[in-house]
């Protein structure tokens, strides 16, 4: 985009969404078509890299490929002034998923089982749509999960997939050593250099799984801070089953979370079809139990101070990495203020139960938590010992002391008679 003209292309720039470690998309004006769309910049300290600038275009080409109202849709591609290529796509005007997780987290409101089931059968409607057309997306997550307004949905929105900045076709012989994606919903075949390549749709199902955890419990599954240490979690069992986290979840919800979550991908669901028709039995499982609402040990925390941003999610890129990097990245795109992602995610997942690997770091809490609100459940703190006694015990112990205070003051004036 040329400064002054504060246009790109025919597009005239409104604002910016949000910045990526590699991109920047922002909101603009098609006069043409007389709507808003969201133009993606490739920036222009990458422009020169060829690899990068063949990764960024992929990702259009992608979306166009898809070409379905429930993934974000591709209209056109160019270069600005500055001889950066861009690409123009929808404009989600309700933002994400992640948005609506952090402000359930603030208000200390979980997701209720029908709600996060809901949720979580739309992205699966959308993934059936990507894999259908041989594409895995690979880093499904919240900020990935986008609104837009739908006047023909019964719910006035639509909910659609973005960010395929690390997607691939499913064709024979494709073989890579670059790890990528983001750590808490990536599957653990994607973690592995030795297994990288070979990443199937079982790694969306893991990630949408993970997502539905998330939803009914308001915690990841694995929240620690390196890839290494959330792999050995994994491998250890040290999940902590959802039917800890809320109480009161039919047998066929757990079974579907738990299923999904298992690290061998051939003991997952074998395909979305397969998923889709489980999460449909659990849904059903909720209406036809009539029983007490299902009681949450969720954790409500402090909001992030960033947000996501309603256009492809703002993630403009995705986290790239070697295989034997074990820190995640400092910054996590795709979001207005950058922040650790080890913070960023801890401010709002809460206490966590885990107990970490060895010589593993758990993540930490931003800040102290206010009071958390759960469901039903009080929770009384331990009474000071300086205000717990017993009050006539109070009463004796100051009768003895003034009692106390009368003897001295006698045993003074004989001493002071005597002396005279």
């Amino acid at each position: 985009m040329t400064r002054g003209s504060q246009r790109i292309g025919r597009y005239q720039v409104e604002r910016r969404l949000g910045s990526g470690t590699f991109a920047t998309v922002w909101l603009a004006y098609d006069p043409d078509l007389d709507t808003r769309v969201a133009v993606k910049v490739l920036g222009l300290n990458w422009s020169a890299d060829d690899d990068v600038k063949r990764r960024f275009l992929q990702e259009a080409r992608m979306l166009f490929r898809i070409n379905d109202p429930r993934v974000i849709r591709v209209y056109t591609t160019g270069e600005d002034d500055n001889g950066c290529p861009y690409f123009v796509m929808d404009y989600v005007d309700r933002g994400s998923l992640e948005e609506r997780i952090t402000a359930r987290s603030s208000s200390g409101q979980p997701f209720t089982p029908v709600e996060a089931l809901a949720t979580v059968r739309e992205i699966a409607d959308c993934l059936s749509v990507v894999h259908r057309v041989g594409i895995v997306h690979r880093d499904l997550k919240p900020s990935n999960a986008l609104y837009r307004s739908d006047p023909s949905s019964p719910t006035g929105e639509r909910l659609l997939l973005g960010d395929f900045g690390i997607a691939r076709a499913l064709e024979a012989g494709f073989k890579s050593t670059i790890v990528a994606g983001s750590p808490y919903y990536m599957a653990p075949e994607q973690a592995e250099e030795t297994t990288a390549g070979l990443v199937d749709q079982r790694a969306d199902i893991y990630a949408g799984s993970v997502i539905l955890y998330e939803l009914l419990s308001g915690q990841v599954p694995y929240p620690f801070r390196t890839i290494s240490e959330i792999r050995r979690a994994q491998d250890a069992g040290q999940l902590v089953p959802l039917g800890q986290r809320r109480a009161g979840l039919p047998s066929t919800v757990l079974d579907v979370v738990e299923r999904g979550l298992r690290v061998d991908p051939r003991d997952r669901y074998a395909n979305v079809e397969a998923w889709i028709a489980a999460l449909d039995s659990a849904s059903a499982a909720l209406v036809d139990t009539p029983s007490q609402p299902a009681q949450s040990t969720w954790v409500p925390t402090a909001s992030l101070p960033g947000q996501s941003v309603p256009a492809d999610g703002g993630d403009g890129e995705s986290t790239w990495f070697e295989a034997d990097d074990e820190e995640l990245p400092d910054t996590p795109v795709g979001t207005a203020s950058p922040q650790p992602i080890a913070e960023e995610r801890s401010a709002r997942l809460g206490a966590q139960t885990h107990r970490a690997p060895a010589g593993s770091v758990p993540l930490q809490p931003r800040r102290s938590a206010e009071p958390a609100k759960t469901s039903g459940i009080v929770t009384t703190p331990p009474a000071d010992r300086a205000t717990s006694r017993d009050p006539l015990e109070a009463r004796s112990q100051l009768a003895l002391l003034v009692l106390g205070l009368i003897v001295l003051a006698a045993l003074g004036y004989v001493v002071v008679s005597v002396v005279r």
